[in-house]
Formats: C-alpha cells, sequence, structure tokens
C-alpha cells in the first residue's frame, strides 16, 4: 500500500475543495474567491525565484518589453497570478467540455489543426514548457480526441490526486484504456499509439536526444529533433502548439501552420523543420514572456553570451 507523502495529502484536499466550489460557483465568483490565495503563492513563488524576476531579466530583448525594473516586476507578478490561476482548470478535466468552460478556452488556428487532424495521420502535437500546459491534454480528450503527452514520470509514478483527474477524465470522455502519458524511453508503446488520428503531445524543449541551434534573431534556441524524427517514422504531421493563461480562469490554445511534410520526412531537412516550429512559436512567446518556465529559459541561448544563467 502506497503512503501518501504531505504533498500528496494536502493536494489532494485543495484538488476536492475547488472542485467543490466550481459545483456552486459561476466563473467568475470562483475566480474572485481563488485571486487571494493564488496571489500569495505567485508572490512566494516569485520571491524564491522559480523562476524569479532576475530571471526573467535575462530574456533576450526581443522576448520581453522595454520597461524599467519595477513596472516590469509588476507586469511579471499580474500576470503570474492569471497563469496560475489558469493552471487550476486542469482541476475539473471531466467539466472542460460544458459550455461554461469551453466559451473560456480560445483558440487561435484552430482549423489548421482541425486540417491537420483530418489526414488521417498519426498528429505529433509539438509544444514548449510555456503556459498551463497541463490544462493542454485534458482540454483535447474532453473534447473526444484520443490525446496523449510524453512526460518525465516522477520517481514513484504519478501522484494520487493526478491519477485521480486522470480517471475523472476516461470517466467524462469515454477514452478509457488510452495512455495518458509516456516516458521518453517508452518508445516501442509509443509506435503502437500513434495510429491515425492519435495525437501524441511532445515538448521539443526537452533534454532528451539530439537537439539543433535555431537561430531566433537575438538568440538562439535549443530545439529537441525527437518530436519530427518521430513523425517521419510514423508517418505524422508535426502540429507546433502553445497554450498561454492570459486571463484568471482562461486560457487561449495557439495551433500553428504545420511543419512542411517533406522537410519532417527527409532526415537532411529536418533542422529546417525545427526552425519552423521556432518562427510559429514566436509571436506567443513574445506575447507572453512571464509564462516562461526554467525549462523554456534554459534552451534559450542570447548572442551576445553563453546559456541563460537558470538550472536545467
Amino acid at each position: 500500500m502506497k503512503i501518501c507523502s504531505w504533498k500528496e495529502t494536502l493536494g489532494w484536499f485543495v484538488v476536492c475543495g475547488v472542485r467543490a466550489l466550481e459545483r456552486i460557483l459561476p466563473p467568475f465568483c470562483l475566480a474572485l474567491v481563488l485571486w487571494p490565495p493564488v496571489a500569495v503563492a505567485t508572490s512566494f513563488e516569485l520571491a524564491k525565484g522559480r523562476p524569479g524576476i532576475a530571471h526573467f531579466q535575462q530574456l533576450p530583448a526581443s522576448l520581453r518589453p522595454a520597461a524599467g525594473r519595477l513596472s516590469w516586476a509588476v507586469h511579471i507578478w499580474w500576470r503570474l497570478v492569471c497563469l496560475n490561476l489558469a493552471k487550476l482548470l486542469c482541476l475539473w478535466p471531466d467539466r472542460l467540455h460544458t459550455a461554461r468552460w469551453r466559451q473560456r478556452c480560445r483558440c487561435r488556428g484552430l482549423d489548421q489543426f482541425e486540417a491537420a487532424c483530418a489526414l488521417g495521420r498519426p498528429v505529433i502535437l509539438a509544444f514548449l514548457h510555456f503556459g498551463p500546459i497541463s490544462v493542454l491534454r485534458y482540454w483535447l480528450r474532453a473534447g473526444r480526441r484520443e490525446a496523449a503527452t510524453v512526460a518525465v514520470r516522477p520517481e514513484g509514478g504519478r501522484s494520487l490526486y493526478r491519477a485521480y483527474l486522470d480517471r475523472l477524465s476516461d470517466a467524462s470522455s469515454g477514452l478509457a484504456g488510452i495512455s495518458h502519458v509516456f516516458g521518453p524511453g517508452q518508445l516501442k508503446p509509443m509506435y503502437r499509439f500513434l495510429q491515425p488520428h492519435r495525437i501524441l503531445l511532445i515538448a521539443v524543449d526537452g533534454d532528451e536526444g539530439r537537439q539543433v541551434l535555431v537561430p531566433g534573431g537575438d538568440f538562439s534556441f535549443r530545439i529537441a529533433i525527437g518530436a519530427v524524427r518521430l513523425a517521419a517514422k510514423v508517418n505524422g504531421v508535426v502540429v507546433p502548439c502553445l497554450i498561454s493563461g492570459d486571463r484568471a480562469l482562461g486560457v487561449t490554445l495557439h495551433f500553428g501552420t504545420p511543419a512542411p511534410a517533406a522537410q519532417a520526412a527527409d532526415a537532411a531537412s529536418q533542422e529546417a523543420a525545427c526552425a519552423h516550429l521556432l518562427r510559429e512559436f514566436l509571436p506567443i512567446l513574445r506575447a507572453h514572456p512571464e509564462q516562461f518556465t526554467f525549462q523554456l529559459m534554459s534552451h534559450v541561448v542570447p548572442a551576445a553570451r553563453g546559456p541563460l544563467g537558470v538550472p536545467s
């Protein structure tokens, strides 16, 4: 029998409490109730540097607005509070299909994503560690799309409350038996999963496998080429996607133009496919620099110096 840590126990009570509030309060009132504790937690995160204001200041000039330190700090804090509120959407994966939450999940470029899915091929959704990424898989599965994520599993497996959320998602979507998460080394299960119309979410700022350095102006960006290579092996289509938490309890999903099929299929042109992904990501990265994580920052290499001084 697994013994839960105090963090897991606390997480379980938070999940149950927020889910109970969501049943009785409309989204606007729910956001008002949750705002104070989330604002306090965000302040502690910034004070402890996870990441902190100084780390955001290290971003290249093209990735952050020209602002004084104080105004930049207020800007970062305010937007991070919105981001952390948006992350809470993953606590009700069984209700994301309802009208009240569909209208709080905006989509841009959805027609391109739908067209890619209609090709009858596996879809590799290439994303970055940016924004409320935990919401993305649940949003897809709420729409009855067979989606899974490649992620580094924590030691000991998934936490109690995350497994609970997965079960809620399955019961609502009818996708019980469809895997939620694969580890980076589970290549054979990934190949079996990647049947036509299925979607595999892969972060291209991961630290596994071969990486290429793609110029981005006043910086370069390290992109893991594994997502493109996997697509080539399964005849899949690579679609860039980011999710931003740009308002309280609300997200925007940004679907970009799929990487050209010829570039993804040809080993000699796969670096060009990675450059295509970065071009699709850049407008969203520039609009929401506060949503960078340490993981993402560690892949940004400013032109004038080495990689940003953040832990990988």
